[in-house]
């Protein structure tokens, strides 16, 4: 084989390779551009080596534990520690204390499913809380489904008779339904000005198939507050499922992701789901798989009672 048609000699670098045709040339040619040769070629082997450095580096680099994950609203990865700054929202202590107003109403809106819906569920409970607590009257509404249009009933409930202005209680919470559900139904769920309320419950995450419940339940809680400017909106993060539930893992990771990413933005939220799991869950819930019992209810309502109580504990 002549100079003329040599084949390519490949020339490695690192973990790639490049091929260099280097054309024979006559030997006079040969001589005079050889230096220039072998500068640009020791040229590319620098900068592919530089690379090959550059890339192992990087697949060196510690990967971030899931557990420091939040989620952002694009559903893509964010650090906790991410220097975004996290959004001012209302807590607990900003409204907790104006329950000491007897002269001023105190609205309470409840967006969530049929762990919530009920005159035994864990909200009722709350309320009974809420009216001996601070010594105040509780009236509420429960939503239903059954009626055409869904709709209050025209019954309520009397959960506390105290003094002063009334504590009103819209209890959204809408079996078999998820948060998209509640956000198209919100004029109705909430029918009262937005700037009157006070403290709205968030309580989804049974009814959500994989990865929807924090796109979803995300949805619901940013449309909540931009409507009702002055409220707290409080995210539970809802009890565990029994063992037998093929939707367990499911409901896991959706209350998992929905709680970072409450917490990346600064929402107030409510961890049901860690004190149930600390318990016998299966003594807690009924065969429903995931409804609690009525001793399951009350530990749900001690959950939330004691945070807030914790958010104004000089109250009498």
């Amino acid at each position: 084989m002549n100079d003329e048609t040599a084949p390519p000699e490949p020339v490695r670098a690192g973990r790639g390779w490049c091929v260099v045709r280097i054309r024979r040339m006559g030997k006079k040619r040969r001589r005079s551009g050889s230096g220039r040769t072998s500068k640009w070629v020791y040229g590319v082997l620098g900068v592919l080596a530089v690379g090959a450095v550059a890339v192992t580096a990087v697949a060196m680099q510690p990967r971030t534990p899931e557990t420091t994950i939040a989620w952002n609203r694009d559903h893509t990865a964010l650090p906790v520690d991410s220097p975004e700054p996290i959004p001012v929202r209302t807590q607990l202590v900003d409204v907790m204390p104006r329950l000491r107003d007897m002269s001023r109403p105190f609205n309470i809106v409840t967006l969530g499913d049929s762990t919530g819906a009920g005159r035994q569920t864990w909200t009722a409970l709350t309320g009974e809380w809420i009216g001996q607590k601070y010594g105040r009257t509780v009236k509420g509404s429960q939503w239903d489904i059954h009626s055409e249009p869904n709709g209050y009933g025209p019954v309520g409930w009397n959960l506390s008779e105290g003094e002063g202005a009334p504590v009103t209680y819209w209890n959204g919470s809408s079996a078999a339904k998820d948060a998209v559900y509640s956000l198209e139904n919100l004029d109705e769920l909430a029918p009262l000005p937005g700037e009157s309320v006070d403290l709205v419950f968030i309580n989804h995450g049974h009814n959500h198939a994989d990865y929807e419940l924090l796109p979803e339940a995300r949805d619901l809680i940013e449309e909540a507050t931009a409507r009702f400017p002055n409220a707290a909106i409080v995210v539970i993060l809802q009890n565990p499922e029994r063992e037998a539930s093929p939707h367990r893992e499911t409901q896991r990771m959706g209350v998992a992701k929905l709680g970072r990413w409450a917490q990346q933005q600064g929402y107030p939220t409510i961890d049901v789901y860690t004190p149930f799991s600390e318990q016998d869950v299966e003594a807690l819930l009924d065969d429903t798989l995931y409804h609690p019992t009525l001793e399951g209810y009350k530990f749900w309502a001690g959950v939330v009672e004691k945070a807030l109580d914790d958010a104004d504990p000089s109250a009498s």
